[in-house]
């Protein structure tokens, strides 16, 4: 594939399928490196105005009216301010880079948790590293938020494909597209 002309993003479109558990496992272990280590950055260099920024994004008053796109848009969002708060260019890249599979990974994600509260009640551990400016704890609570969203999400698809009966081909079709998700 020629890249010359292609953004990153573009590049690894192809890269990822929703349904490839390959692929999901390695999001999510990219999402762990990248957002715990934006996150301890931001710990070490945050300013007052950037904490504001951070709790308007999780007090949002419109979260509970939120559907699931809308609520993976205010879970991606705060870690894209927390990407600008660290200020490190190739780190900012690399998750801007993905943001279209976190943010389809998130939609699942919500719609798991069907909770809008609990999507920005999760993030206030992160934040409270970074006004404490703990930069080995914001790093380690980002990186646990991470495995717990998966966690929550494995837990949802095993509920969800139980729940399925199997005597079709539809029902097998469906739980085969879930299968992504239970890596």
């Amino acid at each position: 594939m020629d890249t010359s002309s292609m953004s990153l993003a573009q590049a690894m479109i192809p890269c990822f399928s929703e349904r490839d558990q390959k692929a999901m496992e390695d999001l999510v272990h990219a999402r762990e490196l990248i957002e715990g280590e934006l996150s301890s950055l931001a710990a070490q260099c945050r300013q007052k105005g950037d904490i504001q920024k951070l709790e308007a994004i999780l007090e949002n008053p419109d979260i509970a009216l939120m559907d699931e796109n809308g609520l993976a848009h205010v879970d991606l969002a705060f870690h894209l301010e927390i990407a600008r708060v660290a200020n490190n260019e190739f780190l900012t890249v690399m998750l801007k880079a993905i943001r279209t599979h976190i943010h389809r990974y998130l939609v699942h994600y919500v719609r798991a948790v069907n909770d809008p509260s609990l999507v920005a009640n999760w993030h206030r551990p992160i934040l409270q590293a970074i006004i404490d400016q703990d930069p080995d704890r914001a790093r380690q609570v980002a990186r646990a938020h991470v495995r717990e969203c998966k966690s929550k999400l494995q837990a949802y698809v095993e509920a969800q494909r139980k729940a399925i009966p199997t005597d079709s081909d539809d029902s097998l079709r469906t739980i085969q597209r879930m299968d992504w998700l239970t890596a």
